[in-house]
């Protein structure tokens, strides 16, 4: 039985029950070392599992090469094993393979695949699918320091120090670093020891990240001790881009975004589609405020923001004026969600340098969010302003340092000059900023959450009122909306983040064994609305994806907040 104690993206951190004893993965299986537990050693068929007093042999009997499949992709197979499959195929039959009952699936071909990224990348997206999340992915011959971080942050559960030992063999010795040739100026004598104990300080490292969901920091560390690392990951961001969101949680602590590869992470990449294909500016905005971003977050907390707070001070119409931060990686983040994942948690090397992929991702992300149509457009953005200013019809009022006494005035005389004329359209402008967020958070439809409503408290604890009672609050802890069960009612016509229970008495969290359909759309961290036999029972907090939820017979799917007597 396997059980979910920690994610970070699609790797896990599990408790795996067999033989009476639990196992922790991820996993590093030693080869024929005394006084190891866990240990995989060879045999004349095959190799065979020591976990402890347990024996699971794994049969290695895979009679063609996976070039030759690529030829004849008909010729995919899977042996089935006592508790394991051995597998071997291309990445577009994997999901007619029949792996059984398996809590075990092995990877045979894994060290063919190393030869081409893009095939590794597509069978292992393939092949952690078909899957499913109550089985361990084990890649055997492949792991060494470098990349132990990588493979588990594509899928794998368990690896192996067979590379390792067969390199130790030539006198290298393997590192997080890198592969090297061992030299006295190492301080080692025996190569497979120094790298077997790197090996086993990564796989604890490895678990301490994914517990800590930033696993990804050091994949973009290590990534770079090999072309091939760098190829994978690239990979994994661009094709595998699918693959990674739908197990990256909406909510988060501080990410570092230190490397050029930063910009498409599925986190980075999510903000952006969202801005893109579901967010709408807040009704009532005429004029279009661009501002640098601040390494305090959220923006509004630091002091640079103060003062643009400051110099928009009692000025008449002000709530018509549309803040929209610019920054890398995400492009453009309004004011508005300056408190949602990850806008609020990340952190960027400020040099003044410019890439061109971030030039690029953030005048087409500016691009986008002019075009929602504002009276005036404002770039007060200082230097970094040169290359978004080209882009668009603006007015720049900085001259290159925003908060410069000179720069102020010129921002609030503009101001005052482009609010001279418009008049307000009478609308709350309060509910009106917090139907974007809500239109953000739960996509379209949500503006039901806000109808006859009013808006109550100071920011950002601020409150969603009705008539009826309390129907939501803003946590500047998750940077969502949390609902109540009044909120919820309003959202269930829509049709999304439902979770259908089992026909029983809900007394507390709902856990996955209690799941009889979970809207797919869901992420870990997302509100659920969870309902039985069509009426709403609770709401909570996903701790699985939607698909994971149908899918495992441990672990709470839902966080309860509110539930119905």
């Amino acid at each position: 039985m396997i059980e979910v104690r920690a994610r970070s993206g699609v790797a896990r951190s599990t408790m795996w029950s067999i033989g009476g004893r639990e196992w922790a993965t991820p996993m590093l299986l030693d080869q024929d070392s005394d006084g190891t537990e866990t240990t995989v050693s060879p045999r004349t068929n095959g190799r065979t599992l020591h976990l402890g007093d347990v024996k699971i042999d794994i049969v290695h009997d895979m009679l063609y090469p996976y070039s030759y499949l690529q030829r004849e992709p008909a010729l995919s197979s899977a042996i089935i094993g006592d508790g394991v499959t051995m597998v071997r195929a291309v990445p577009d039959q994997i999901h007619e393979l029949d792996l059984g009952d398996s809590e075990i699936v092995v990877l045979g071909n894994a060290f063919e695949l190393r030869r081409d990224p893009e095939a590794f990348v597509r069978t292992l997206m393939a092949l952690r699918t078909h899957m499913g999340h109550g089985r361990l992915l084990y890649a055997p011959g492949i792991a060494e320091p470098a990349n132990m971080a990588l493979l588990s942050y594509a899928g794998v559960d368990m690896m192996d120090t067979s590379l390792m030992r067969m390199r130790a063999f030539s006198g290298e010795i393997t590192l997080p670093e890198g592969t090297f040739a061992l030299s006295a100026d190492l301080g080692e004598s025996d190569p497979y020891e120094a790298s077997r104990a790197a090996a086993i300080r990564e796989v604890n490292l490895i678990k301490d990240l994914i517990v800590k969901g930033r696993l990804r920091e050091l994949v973009d560390m290590r990534a770079t001790a090999s072309p091939w690392s760098v190829a994978v990951l690239r990979l994994m961001d661009t094709i595998g881009y699918e693959f990674q969101e739908r197990d990256i949680s909406v909510v988060g602590g501080r990410i570092a975004c230190n490397t050029p590869q930063a910009i498409q992470r599925p986190d980075v990449r999510r903000f952006r589609r969202r801005i893109r294909e579901v967010y709408m500016p807040p009704e009532g905005k005429r004029v279009l405020l661009l501002l640098p971003c601040s390494a305090r977050k959220p923006y509004s907390s630091s002091r640079t923001h103060r003062i643009f707070a400051d110099a928009l001070f009692g000025m008449r119409g002000s709530h018509m004026v549309h803040e929209v931060i610019v920054t890398s990686p995400l492009g453009t983040v309004p004011r508005e969600l300056e408190l949602v994942y990850p806008a609020a948690h990340y952190d960027i090397p400020v040099t003044g340098d410019w890439s061109c992929a971030e030039v690029a991702m953030v005048r087409s992300m500016v691009e986008h969010i002019v075009s929602f149509g504002y009276d005036t457009v404002i770039s007060h953005l200082g230097h970094e302003g040169t290359f978004v200013n080209d882009a668009i019809d603006c007015i720049d009022t900085s001259h290159g340092r925003p908060t410069s006494g000179d720069a102020l005035r010129r921002l609030r005389s503009t101001l005052e000059g482009a609010l001279a004329d418009l008049k307000s359209s009478g609308i709350d402008y309060n509910v009106a900023q917090m139907t974007a967020r809500a239109r953000f958070q739960f996509g379209p439809g949500a503006e039901a959450l806000l109808e006859d409503a009013r808006i109550r408290g100071k920011y950002p604890f601020l409150k969603i009122q009705g008539d009826e009672g309390q129907r939501g609050m803003l946590t500047p802890d998750r940077g969502l909306i949390s609902l109540t069960l009044e909120g919820g009612r309003r959202l269930i016509p829509e049709g999304r983040w439902i979770v259908e229970m089992e026909d029983f008495k809900l007394g507390g969290s709902l856990f996955a064994v209690g799941v009889e359909h979970a809207d797919d759309r869901i992420r870990v961290g997302d509100e659920a609305l969870i309902t039985r036999k069509g009426e709403l029972k609770a709401v909570g907090v996903a701790q699985m994806r939607g698909s994971e939820m149908m899918d495992s017979r441990r672990g709470v799917a839902v966080k309860v907040r509110h539930r119905s007597k």
